[in-house]
Protein backbone atom coordinates (compact mmCIF):
# COMPACT_ATOMS: atom_id res chain seq x y z
CA UNK A 1 0.00 0.00 0.00
CA UNK A 2 1.14 3.39 -0.89
CA UNK A 3 1.46 6.58 1.91
CA UNK A 4 -0.94 8.43 -0.01
CA UNK A 5 -4.60 8.86 1.07
CA UNK A 6 -7.34 7.40 -1.35
CA UNK A 7 -9.47 10.17 -1.10
CA UNK A 8 -11.93 8.42 1.44
CA UNK A 9 -10.59 10.22 4.48
CA UNK A 10 -12.33 12.51 6.76
CA UNK A 11 -12.62 16.04 5.43
CA UNK A 12 -10.84 18.54 8.00
CA UNK A 13 -13.48 20.82 8.89
CA UNK A 14 -12.85 24.92 8.16
CA UNK A 15 -14.04 27.51 9.91
CA UNK A 16 -17.04 29.30 8.31
CA UNK A 17 -15.33 32.35 7.66
CA UNK A 18 -12.83 30.56 5.19
CA UNK A 19 -14.06 30.77 1.45
CA UNK A 20 -12.26 28.55 -1.18
CA UNK A 21 -10.74 30.28 -4.08
CA UNK A 22 -10.40 28.51 -7.35
CA UNK A 23 -6.31 29.24 -9.13
CA UNK A 24 -7.36 29.72 -12.89
CA UNK A 25 -3.50 28.96 -14.01
CA UNK A 26 -3.25 25.70 -12.07
CA UNK A 27 -7.09 24.83 -11.23
CA UNK A 28 -6.41 23.98 -7.36
CA UNK A 29 -8.77 25.01 -5.27
CA UNK A 30 -7.16 26.92 -1.87
CA UNK A 31 -8.80 28.46 1.06
CA UNK A 32 -7.67 32.06 1.79
CA UNK A 33 -8.55 33.50 4.94
CA UNK A 34 -11.42 36.54 4.75
CA UNK A 35 -10.07 40.17 4.27
CA UNK A 36 -10.50 41.98 7.84
CA UNK A 37 -9.75 45.53 6.56
CA UNK A 38 -9.94 46.85 3.12
CA UNK A 39 -6.84 48.96 2.05
CA UNK A 40 -7.40 52.68 0.83
CA UNK A 41 -6.75 52.70 -2.38
CA UNK A 42 -5.91 56.14 -3.60
CA UNK A 43 -7.63 56.32 -7.28
CA UNK A 44 -10.82 54.83 -5.84
CA UNK A 45 -10.88 57.70 -3.06
CA UNK A 46 -13.51 60.57 -3.26
CA UNK A 47 -10.24 63.40 -2.31
CA UNK A 48 -8.03 61.88 -5.53
CA UNK A 49 -7.33 63.76 -8.63
CA UNK A 50 -5.27 62.40 -11.58
CA UNK A 51 -3.54 64.49 -14.17
CA UNK A 52 -4.63 65.20 -16.93
CA UNK A 53 -8.01 65.32 -16.86
CA UNK A 54 -9.26 66.31 -13.39
CA UNK A 55 -6.50 68.21 -12.42
CA UNK A 56 -2.92 69.77 -13.18
CA UNK A 57 -1.24 67.56 -10.50
CA UNK A 58 -2.26 63.92 -9.13
CA UNK A 59 -2.73 64.05 -5.69
CA UNK A 60 -4.75 63.97 -2.58
CA UNK A 61 -6.94 67.31 -2.75
CA UNK A 62 -8.07 67.11 0.37
CA UNK A 63 -8.13 70.94 2.12
CA UNK A 64 -6.05 69.17 5.42
CA UNK A 65 -3.89 67.38 3.22
CA UNK A 66 -2.67 70.39 0.56
CA UNK A 67 0.48 72.50 1.75
CA UNK A 68 -1.31 75.24 -0.81
CA UNK A 69 -4.86 75.36 -1.57
CA UNK A 70 -6.95 77.93 -3.26
CA UNK A 71 -10.87 79.79 -2.15
CA UNK A 72 -11.44 80.80 -5.68
CA UNK A 73 -12.10 78.46 -8.47
CA UNK A 74 -10.52 80.77 -10.97
CA UNK A 75 -7.18 80.18 -8.85
CA UNK A 76 -7.92 76.42 -8.58
CA UNK A 77 -4.35 75.96 -11.00
CA UNK A 78 -2.19 77.27 -8.45
CA UNK A 79 -3.37 74.68 -5.86
CA UNK A 80 -0.55 72.08 -4.73
CA UNK A 81 -1.67 68.49 -3.90
CA UNK A 82 -0.99 66.42 -0.94
CA UNK A 83 1.33 63.40 -1.42
CA UNK A 84 -0.77 60.77 -1.77
CA UNK A 85 1.95 58.03 -1.61
CA UNK A 86 2.88 59.62 1.47
CA UNK A 87 0.23 59.81 3.52
CA UNK A 88 -1.23 56.23 2.42
CA UNK A 89 1.99 54.27 2.74
CA UNK A 90 0.36 51.22 4.73
CA UNK A 91 -2.99 51.39 3.29
CA UNK A 92 -4.91 52.38 6.12
CA UNK A 93 -5.46 57.07 5.01
CA UNK A 94 -7.81 58.33 8.13
CA UNK A 95 -9.53 60.39 5.61
CA UNK A 96 -10.60 57.37 2.48
CA UNK A 97 -14.03 57.71 1.14
CA UNK A 98 -14.93 55.64 -1.59
CA UNK A 99 -16.08 56.52 -4.78
CA UNK A 100 -19.82 56.29 -5.88
CA UNK A 101 -20.22 53.59 -7.84
CA UNK A 102 -21.23 54.13 -11.59
CA UNK A 103 -24.43 53.14 -12.48
CA UNK A 104 -25.03 50.56 -14.98
CA UNK A 105 -24.91 51.88 -18.81
CA UNK A 106 -28.54 51.43 -19.30
CA UNK A 107 -29.64 53.40 -16.15
CA UNK A 108 -27.48 56.11 -17.52
CA UNK A 109 -28.93 55.79 -20.98
CA UNK A 110 -32.49 56.03 -20.01
CA UNK A 111 -31.85 58.93 -17.06
CA UNK A 112 -31.17 60.96 -20.21
CA UNK A 113 -34.77 59.83 -21.79
CA UNK A 114 -33.27 58.41 -24.73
Amino acid sequence: MSARGTGTEAVRELPLSFSPVVSAASGRQTFAAPCMATKAYCPNCVHFRSAPYEARVAGCYLEKNMPSKQKQACLDEQQIPGDHEQINRRGDCPDYLARARKAPWWQRLFSLGA
